[in-house]
């Protein structure tokens, strides 16, 4: 299926537009905290603000769109992401004067738009909802496959361009006139090119959304009984936590220990880039058609404490990036084969529930995360990545004691034996 021929495209270009509220700004906000004089800490609940409201709003957008429209829905929240911008826009003009003694205007105002942008941004589930209008039960996987691929290069171009804008002479405020311009860009081309995917026969005829289907503890439970799924999720919880720290902390650790300037920040994002792009589109496939989901996690997790724990040692600039093509492998593989592993956790008709509690999950993980690595950052700097090692490490322990204990000798496992 030719991707630009394809039903399909509009939904691919939503997900490549909608990567840019999470990667443009991956480069940015290390460079802005020392701009401000803030603390490290600030970097970690600025990630933090963003998937907080993500996590809380993308239900509430799902259950919208199967009442309304799901093109209104988009629509609006694509607004919100537009406004977002502006906000980061208005905050490079505001004196750089304290808010009721907590916080610079400035910082409390880009605060602001990243809760706004994290709130549109659950729009994601709108457009996993829109592949599901569209795609069979056989192609489905296809295309959600597709469509992750489409988030992955986003990772190679946004965060490039973000720090690249950052290297101008207006700083910042480059950055969010990039975002400003891109999001006005999509609300044109959603507005005629994107069509109703729900037809008015099934749209729900009230909104049923409550506290229970908000409540990610009554959910896992529901499922906890599951050995597959308890191992799924420890799993995701040591891979997306260590994930946090190569979205977070990364850029700046290249700041303070290799001096790197916005502009070769941008250059070297565009290499790091590539690699998660051979990975996931050459390494991966052919890992996992091989060796199977289970051991392709395990891999993995080897690969990810091998690049941490040399990126540790490296003290040139030459070093570290030859250990992070090794790092950037093992994350890759590690998110690709935890969310087969999610997925197989349950039956067709679970699906769509045990989608959103992995989504949730990395939203959870994703609040806590951010705020874990800035504040030990804070703590350690140069050996940082002693202790970002470790995290591997404890997934490898639990791995290989999960499996030898109840992997292989419980039922609901003799699949994975032969993934």
């Amino acid at each position: 299926m030719n991707i630009f021929k394809s039903k399909f495209l509009p939904v691919y270009l939503l997900t490549f537009v909608n990567g840019l509220s999470f990667t443009l700004l991956i480069p940015v906000f290390p460079f802005l905290i020392k701009f401000y004089d803030q603390p490290e800490i600030v970097l970690g609940l600025l990630a933090a603000s963003y998937s907080l409201f993500q996590f809380f709003w993308a239900p509430i957008l799902w259950d919208l769109s199967d009442k309304y429209w799901r093109k209104l829905v988009l629509f609006l929240t694509q607004g919100g992401t537009f406004l977002s911008w502006v906000l980061l826009g208005w905050a490079y003009f505001l004196p750089n004067q304290e808010v009721f003694a907590l916080m610079l205007l400035p910082i409390a105002v880009i605060f602001a738009s990243r809760m706004i942008d994290g709130l549109t941004w659950g729009n994601i589930s709108v457009v996993q909802a829109m592949i599901a209008d569209l795609t069979t039960r056989g192609e489905r996987s296809t295309v959600l496959w597709k469509n992750g691929a489409m988030f992955w290069i986003t990772l190679l171009i946004w965060p490039a361009l973000g720090a690249f804008s950052m290297s101008t002479s207006w700083g910042y405020l480059w950055t969010a006139i990039l975002g400003w311009i891109i999001s006005f860009v999509t609300l044109v081309i959603m507005f005629f090119s994107v069509k109703e995917t729900l037809p008015e026969d099934k749209r729900r005829k009230e909104i049923t959304i409550t506290y229970h289907d908000l409540n990610i503890i009554k959910k896992l439970q529901k499922y906890w009984g599951i050995k597959r799924l308890q191992f799924s999720v420890w799993m995701k919880l040591f891979f997306n936590v260590a994930f946090t720290m190569y979205s977070t902390v990364s850029v700046l650790y290249l700041i303070d220990i290799f001096w790197f300037t916005e502009l070769t920040v941008g250059y070297y994002l565009i290499i790091t880039g590539s690699f998660l792009i051979f990975h996931q589109s050459i390494s991966i496939g052919q890992i996992v058609k091989r060796i199977g989901d289970l051991n392709g996690l395990l891999l993995g997790q080897v690969f990810m404490w091998f690049g941490f724990i040399w990126m540790w040692f490296s003290h040139t600039i030459y070093l570290y990036t030859f250990f992070y093509f090794f790092t950037v492998l093992g994350i890759a593989l590690s998110m690709t084969t935890v969310q087969a592993l999610f997925s197989k956790s349950a039956d067709e008709k679970s699906q769509g529930e045990i989608m959103w509690i992995s989504g949730s999950l990395e939203s959870v993980f994703s609040i806590f995360g951010p705020l874990l690595w800035t504040a030990l950052y804070a703590l350690t700097h140069n050996y940082f990545y002693q202790w970002v090692w470790l995290l591997p490490i404890l997934g490898l322990v639990f791995f290989l004691i999960f499996y030898k204990k109840k992997l292989s000798k419980h039922k609901d496992f003799c699949w994975m034996q032969q993934s």
